[in-house]
């Protein structure tokens, strides 16, 4: 690998601690996994010698795939996040903690049922904080900033006592009644800290905070945990650093305070994370640890071009921006490029016609860029939605980067609310989802009558009452009848099912999930969100008794608190990203809209609990420490654009002021050397804007004739549409007017009407996938897909939750049991038939099955096979290499990943591919017979990548007998398999899903229930 002079002195620097100051664009991913190489390669580190962590998983999952890629003749580590690091030391040192066992971490519903607690047993609730929910949601970043600063609940109430003495000291009263409700703050907040962390400990349960300070405490308070983790760290290496916060960098000064063997790497203008615990302070406080830290710099950058790189030295080094080398300079590669250009529009609609029509021009005229290309960033995900509707108007794809909440989606609303109807939930919020739908004919005086109802009677009898009612129409009544059926049916069932049980239930009876399957046009993102509520009911029946009321309770809590969203679409498109999610992406052309002042930089919004900056370890941040960070997420934002970049500012009178990051890129005395401003034609006259609202009148008769004209083009019920379209023209005049577009009521809805009436909805043609969208697939994935391609789809697309049997729980035991042992085995403990049969036990116990007989039968087997493999390992003349390798090799069109059991050698350097198999328990000889399977084939096709070259033998180590199936792959059959394979994600790129029905597929699938294609 070429590097330049500056990355190749960042790379062989070992001789003690190092900051690498690694600017955009400066090739520090290639610096990071250069360097992992040549630890290994010429300083002759093996993978557990070296930890490499960073800060996110998405981030830990990039490192992992350039680290598998870089490998050559000797394995290289896997990165991790800090987060995943400290789980794992607080799980193995769990006693030093004061827990009993090995804590689980909690999810956040078992979180706040903690909390809820907490709160109660917390006495003396200040005036303002009655309402828990509403409380503990300002009290969890509050506990979070505390964890981050390694504070106790203890040294808070201490802080608290020394300041209520000095209470009498403050002489304006007024100042001292604001610090003492503040004091009171802070007791209450550290009370229901200190019970929480009580609860937590009592129900050996962790969660993301104590992964951390956890940590922390277990090196800081026992000497020999440290001791030994130390021995065996002969390297730290820590990626993004700038986001790292307090608590993290004095745990990383106890683990490599005496031996200096470590390196961070990031950019101090690229930290933007405050509010999540990043302290902007962390290479100020790593020098306080190391001293004598040897600064690199990466001064380079090679992604952006020279105009973009100088606008964004100009807006980094404001008079105002504290850096931590104020004098840092970067310098452009690319010394050419076209200019920045920079337009202001008077509002949001402007600017988004503008930007539509930037667009299509960059694409017109540069045939060479797609609109995946193309990114249009803002500071929050809703100052985007204009531009997305212009866009999908001027008919360019454009992929949200937003996630999509699943309660947003209609269908999600209704399984929730037939389910909470079926747990006999008294709250009658549930019941209005289920009527729209099955009753959309209801007209507004029977809704009248239904809350007058709902004051003396349930819901469900509601419902019941309203199947009888004369008034309701024949349509509307088989709709409620049909509802009070599945209801009824459900509750009957649920005393006998699961949570996932009850959720699937619900599905089949309603036809939701089969009907939005079926449905190509529009019921993919309806899929989608439905199963991925049924998967977090599934997780939640992983860690929860199941009980109808506790489910219940969570069912209304997850509609109310839990933000759950769906994975970000992998199509092909403009991509609309907010500012902190473009963090570590690039893209030829930028645009970043918006730019207004409260919009970007966003107003600080403080809350109610801060925490101290007496007990904070971090230095003391300036007054404007909330608008630096703003800048910082400004640079991040330009710095994402590799040849173009456009900023686009509102300004309006007196009422709307642009940023003043926009004015200080424009404001240089350079400005005409990096930027251009960019003419529009279109710029309208601006209206005088009113004062307040104009009066309308909107008629029945023009609600129904509106409703009519949207029915016949969307298909949509009439009935339904008249009872929404008053609130939504209502709310389209009153914008209008106060805006001064309109003031003739009359005049709005006849145009209303004409432009409606005008429009020809279609729905958009799927677009074809991008070269850049490759299907990942693993050997399990291409063989549901050539059984099935409907079923490919319910597990890797819609990803239906699957019920996991003894069996799997056998799998999953035996091979995290003996995965560990060998790990031992290669860091020196020798393999124990009784401490392997002890942690797989303590594995097993963790399962829990209806059929208890199999669980036993399957327990003893387990524990036959550990003695068995034990014994037989004495026997080989080979040796490990490498455990649970992990792989993500790319091809021309498809991604083969998968995880290799494990990879032995011997004294002559040849490879041996061994996959751990627990099934064929008791079956004949004959059932062994070596046949050329696809998974052992792939592990074959993958090796070169991996090991450099193919191994000697590939085989199926069948647990149960001791039994090793061995078979020899050429490259002929290698070959054959990437031609099928390239076939199968051929179609899956272009969406071919089509189901294959057969009895005998069919009828052990496990989708069969809701599939709308299965054979009968």
């Amino acid at each position: 690998m070429n590097l330049s002079p500056e990355q190749k002195l960042a790379v062989e620097y070992t001789s003690g601690p190092q900051i690498i100051l690694a600017g955009p664009g400066s090739g520090k991913t290639l610096v990071i996994v250069e360097k992992a190489a040549y630890l290994a390669e010429h300083l002759g580190l093996k993978p557990e010698q070296s930890l490499i962590l960073t800060y996110n998983s998405m981030t830990a999952e990039e490192l992992n795939a350039r680290l598998r890629k870089r490998e050559q003749s000797v394995p290289l580590p896997e990165a991790r996040t800090f987060h995943s690091y400290g789980q794992k030391i607080v799980q193995r040192y769990f006693h030093c903690l004061g827990y009993k066992n090995p804590p689980e971490v909690a999810d956040s519903y078992r979180q706040y049922q903690l909390q809820r607690q907490a709160y109660f047993q917390s006495a003396s609730i200040p005036p303002g904080l009655t309402n828990p929910d509403t409380a503990i949601d300002g009290i969890k970043s509050f506990i979070s900033r505390a964890c981050d600063e390694l504070v106790s609940p203890g040294e808070i109430l201490d802080y608290v006592a020394c300041k209520q003495n000095e209470l009498p000291s403050i002489l304006d009263p007024d100042q001292r009644e604001l610090e003492r409700q503040r004091l009171e703050d802070l007791r209450f907040a550290a009370t229901f800290y200190d019970n929480y962390e009580k609860l937590k400990t009592a129900n050996d349960i962790i969660d993301f905070d104590d992964m951390l300070f956890g940590l922390y405490r277990i090196f800081a308070k026992n000497p020999d945990v440290l001791a030994a983790e130390r021995c065996r760290l002969k390297y730290i290496l820590v990626d993004e650093f700038q986001d790292a916060n307090s608590g993290q960098v004095e745990t990383l000064g106890l683990l490599a305070r005496n031996s200096g063997k470590i390196c961070v790497v990031g950019d101090d203008d690229q930290s933007i994370y405050r509010f999540r615990g990043a302290s902007y302070g962390s290479f100020v406080n790593f020098k306080k640890h190391f001293e004598n830290a040897v600064t690199h710099k990466l001064t380079t950058n090679y992604r952006s071009a020279k105009p973009i790189v100088m606008a964004a030295h100009a807006l980094i080094t404001h008079k105002t921006q504290k850096r931590y080398e104020q004098k840092k300079f970067t310098r452009a590669h690319i010394q050419t490029g076209d200019k920045v250009g920079v337009f202001i529009s008077p509002d949001t609609r402007t600017e988004a016609r503008r930007v539509t029509a930037l667009i299509q021009d960059i694409l017109k005229n540069n045939p060479e860029l797609t609109p995946d290309n193309i990114a249009v960033i803002s500071r929050a995900h809703d100052h985007r939605r204009e531009i997305r509707n212009n866009l999908t108007m001027a008919q360019i794809p454009v992929v949200d980067q937003r996630p999509i909440a699943i309660f947003s989606v209609f269908e999600v609303n209704l399984l929730a609310a037939i389910l909470r109807g079926a747990l006999a939930d008294d709250s009658p919020d549930w019941l209005f989802p289920i009527l729209l739908r099955y009753a959309p004919g209801l007209s507004p005086v029977i809704y009248t009558q239904i809350n007058d109802n709902l004051k003396t009677i349930s819901p469900f009898d509601v419902i019941q009452d309203l199947a009888k009612d004369e008034r309701v129409g024949p349509a509307d009544k088989s709709g409620l009848s049909l509802i009070c059926g599945i209801l009824t049916e459900i509750r009957a069932a649920a005393p006998e099912l699961t949570a996932s049980g009850l959720v699937e239930k619900a599905l089949i009876s309603t036809g939701l999930l089969s009907d939005a399957v079926a449905d190509n046009e529009s019921g993919d993102l309806k899929a989608r969100a439905l199963t991925r509520l049924w998967a977090v009911v599934s997780e939640y029946e992983d860690n929860h008794k199941f009980s109808p009321r506790e489910f219940l309770q969570f069912l209304i809590w997850i509609q109310a608190n839990e933000n759950i969203a769906l994975e970000p679409s992998s199509q092909s498109g403009v991509r609309l990203l907010s500012a902190h999610s473009a963090k570590g992406l690039e893209f030829p052309v930028v645009i970043i809209v918006g730019l207004s002042e409260r919009k970007f930089p966003q107003d600080d919004r403080p809350g109610r609990f801060e925490f101290p900056q007496e007990l904070s370890k971090e230095i003391e941040p300036p007054p404007d420490a909330y608008i630096q960070e703003e800048r910082r997420l400004m640079y991040v934002a330009m710095t994402r654009a590799a040849r173009r970049l456009y900023l686009s500012g509102i300004e309006r009178s007196r009422r709307v002021k642009i940023s003043r990051f926009f004015t200080e890129v424009i404001a240089q005395d350079n400005f005409p050397e990096y930027g251009k401003e960019i003419v529009f034609q279109d710029t309208p006259d601006e209206p005088s804007p009113r004062e307040d609202t104009i009066p309308l009148d909107l008629t029945e008769s023009f609600a129904a004739g509106l409703a009519e004209i949207i029915g016949g083009l969307v298909g949509d019920s009439k009935a339904r549409l008249t009872t929404g379209i008053p609130l939504l023209v209502q709310n389209i005049w009153n914008k209008l007017s106060v805006e001064g577009k309109y003031e003739n009521p009359e005049e709005f809805k006849h145009t209303l009407i004409d432009i409606i009436s005008n429009c020809r909805l279609e729905i958009p043609k799927k677009k074809p996938v991008s070269p850049k969208t490759k299907p990942m697939l693993s050997y399990t994935d291409i063989k549901v897909y050539d059984s099935c391609p409907l079923q490919y789809r319910f597990k890797k697309i819609l990803k239906v939750p699957e019920k996991a049997g003894p069996q799997m729980f056998l799998g999953d035991a035996i091979h995290r049991t003996l995965q560990e042992a060998m790990q031992k085995k290669l860091e020196g403990i020798p393999l124990d038939i009784e401490s392997l049969q002890t942690d797989f036990r303590e594995k097993w116990q963790k399962y829990t099955h209806s059929d208890s007989a199999w669980m036993e039968s399957l327990k003893a087997a387990g524990l036959k096979m550990i003695e068995t493999f034990v014994e037989n390992e004495k026997t080989l003349t080979t040796h490990v290499l490498a455990l649970e390798r992990s792989f993500k090799i790319e091809r021309d069109n498809f991604i083969l990943s998968g995880r290799i059991d494990r990879v032995d050698t011997d004294d002559s350097g040849e490879l041996y591919i061994i996959d751990y198999k627990t099934g064929k328990i008791g079956m004949p000889d004959s059932s062994y017979e070596s046949k050329k399977d696809d998974q052992l084939i792939i592990y074959a096709m993958v090796c070169p990548e991996l090991f450099g070259k193919l191994p000697a033998r590939v085989s199926f180590y069948y647990l149960s007998e001791g039994r090793l199936v061995s078979q020899v792959v050429s490259q002929k059959e290698i070959d054959k398999l990437q031609e099928k394979i390239t076939e199968t994600a051929n179609r899956i790129a272009a969406e071919d899903f089509a189901a294959a029905p057969n009895r005998f597929t069919c009828g052990i699938c496990s989708y069969r229930a809701i599939c709308p294609s299965k054979a009968e």
